[in-house]
This record gives structure tokens, C-alpha cells and sequence, in this order.
């Protein structure tokens, strides 16, 4: 895969991940995501492999809000709502 056609497959899914959660039901995706793996939360004590498990997925919820470029802003909001809900 050349790297022109590599960046315009990045552009297509970045595009893909914002239209997505740029929507009602995305955001209402994401907010649940975040307060299920306790996005900003201590992991508390737990052994090493259920460790490795809880950052896996925390780092797939970091991915996904990277993905959909909410601003500072947008994402504060998101984090309130999350926290709040």
C-alpha cells in the first residue's frame, strides 16, 4: 500500500469515526464507554491481568475520542455528562 493511499484510508476512517460520533447516539455510545471502563478512575487493586484488561480497554475509549476530534470544549462536556449521568 503506497502512503497516498495509505493517508486517504486514515482520512476515510478518521472522517467515518467523526460522522459517527458527531451524532446523538454516538455521543450517548461514548459517554457509556467512558463511565464502563472508568475512563478517568483509579483501577483500584487487582490483580495484573485484570490491570492489563482495564487499560486495554480504557486505551480503546482514549482511541476512539482521539479518533473523533472533539475539541477541548466538546470533550470536557462529554466527560461532565458521563460522570453525571
Amino acid at each position: 500500500m503506497s502512503s497516498l493511499t495509505s493517508l486517504r484510508e486514515m482520512r476515510r476512517v478518521g472522517s467515518a469515526y467523526r460522522q459517527v460520533f458527531a451524532t446523538p447516539a454516538g455521543r450517548t455510545v461514548l459517554k457509556d464507554m467512558i463511565r464502563t471502563v472508568g475512563l478517568y478512575r483509579q483501577s483500584g487493586a487487582c490483580d495484573s491481568a485484570e490491570l492489563q484488561y482495564r487499560e486495554g480497554a480504557r486505551d480503546l475509549v482514549r482511541r476512539l475520542l482521539k479518533m473523533s476530534k472533539l475539541s477541548d470544549d466538546q470533550l470536557e462536556q462529554l466527560m461532565g455528562e458521563a460522570v453525571d449521568d
